[in-house]
């Protein structure tokens, strides 16, 4: 999967989600737009951005708003574990 066709397919690059129903239109978006790619272990996904998704409430949020968003976070889960991706960010802090 190229840089270009992945730009050209899912530009989210203006889009800011944070209801539970736009975040989980839109990481359906990001499943089926890597479902359609020829992706193999031997393959590197590199993704950066601000999903707004709270993963952890006691490591994540601070003020506002405790619930989480378990339809969002399920999509999410099953994004991360179906393509084995990390939160860089997570891991070195």
């Amino acid at each position: 999967m190229s840089f270009d066709s992945l730009n050209e397919a899912f530009d989210v690059s203006s889009e800011i989600v944070s209801s539970e129903p736009e975040q989980v239109n839109l990481l359906q978006k990001l499943d089926n737009l890597l479902n359609t790619q020829a992706i193999t272990s031997l393959d590197n996904i590199i993704m950066g951005g601000d999903f707004n998704v709270v993963r952890d409430i006691e490591l994540d949020k601070v003020g506002g708003s405790r619930i989480k968003k378990e339809k969002t976070n399920a999509i999410l889960d099953n994004i991360v574990t179906k393509y084995d991706l990390c939160d860089v960010w997570r891991i070195k802090n």
